[in-house]
């Protein structure tokens, strides 16, 4: 340990992760809110990513996420925990790590614990209104994981205590999923890119702004939940589709594809090539609502279309 964490406030808020970009948001925005008792747990290899003198208001704790004893200490009692953790370079550490975290929870009184998944998990559901009641069938490993985590924590922790929060891809901020295809409209060839068009077609591309994302955990932070599961998810304020956004980018920044129609849907050469492949994709019609968390209170703070807009804007 190289900080002992000094707690001043009786509901301190410990954040599990904090260099990532959904971490680094959280962060500002709780300071920006007024939080005072903010408590980061990193990992020591990523200290040079934090600059600690631009963040005083707020603790930092490095220490090793597998040591029992290092999330011990770090835990307090009477917390909100926030889980942003999800290592990707070893899937199957994560188990290793949320069952340690899970232990030590339910060892001591904490407050809650809000813990971040994916969309993903509901896989090749055949539902096409896709909501917290609907069954999950993942397909990728990446979703396996996130669904056995989840099912992990529901199983040590008290359902009074827990908040699941299933987010879309994250746009904004300099999220990777919006920038993968920012890059390939940007700097992908003519004829690539018309492949793409023509293998994605009308795919529902499934996006949350990042500042939703965060909005909705200070709203568990600041208010009683009465589930323990919810989409974070605006497709029913309005859905686009990966032709939409492909050519919505190329006119942003101003690049020349092929007339949009001689785009042809191959989307069924896609779904075959996934199966076989065996990666997971929300690739089919279906709609993830997101009515849960707005029925509790929760409103979006950012619209989906001035989401693209501003996401567009800062790429």
């Amino acid at each position: 340990m190289i900080k002992k964490i000094v707690h001043e406030n009786k509901d301190p808020i410990c954040v599990l992760g904090g260099t990532g970009i959904i971490g680094q948001y959280l962060m500002n925005e709780l300071k920006n809110r007024g939080y005072k008792n903010i408590n980061i747990f990193l990992r020591k290899n990523k200290k040079k990513q934090i600059n600690e003198s631009k963040n005083q208001e707020i603790n930092f704790y490095y220490g090793n996420i597998f040591y029992i004893s290092d999330l011990a200490e770090f835990i307090q009692a009477d917390s909100v925990i926030i889980n942003l953790i999800y290592l990707r370079d070893n899937e199957n550490d994560n188990l290793t790590f949320t069952t340690n975290l899970a232990k030590i929870i339910k060892q001591k009184k904490i407050k809650k614990l809000i813990h971040i998944s994916s969309s993903d998990v509901i896989g090749r559901s055949g539902d096409l209104i896709i909501d917290e009641q609907s069954t999950c069938f993942p397909y990728s490993e990446y979703a396996k994981n996130k669904l056995k985590i989840e099912n992990l924590f529901l199983n040590y922790i008290d359902k009074n205590q827990l908040v699941i929060l299933r987010c879309n891809s994250v746009i904004g901020g300099g999220a990777i999923g919006f920038n993968k295809l920012l890059r390939q409209v940007t700097s992908g060839n003519k004829f690539k890119n018309f492949i793409l068009s023509c293998l994605h077609n009308k795919r529902p591309l499934h996006l949350i702004h990042i500042f939703n994302v965060i909005s909705a955990i200070i709203f568990f932070i600041e208010n009683k939940n009465k589930k323990n599961l919810y989409y974070i998810s605006q497709d029913d304020e309005y859905v686009t589709t990966y032709l939409d956004l492909q050519y919505q980018i190329a006119k942003y920044k101003k690049v020349v594809l092929y007339n949009k129609n001689l785009v042809i849907d191959l989307r069924f050469i896609l779904s075959i090539l996934l199966l076989v492949t065996g990666k997971n994709s929300l690739a089919s019609d279906r709609l993830i609502m997101g009515s849960s968390i707005k029925y509790e209170g929760f409103d979006y703070p950012i619209k989906f279309l001035d989401s693209l807009t501003d996401s567009l804007e800062r790429s």
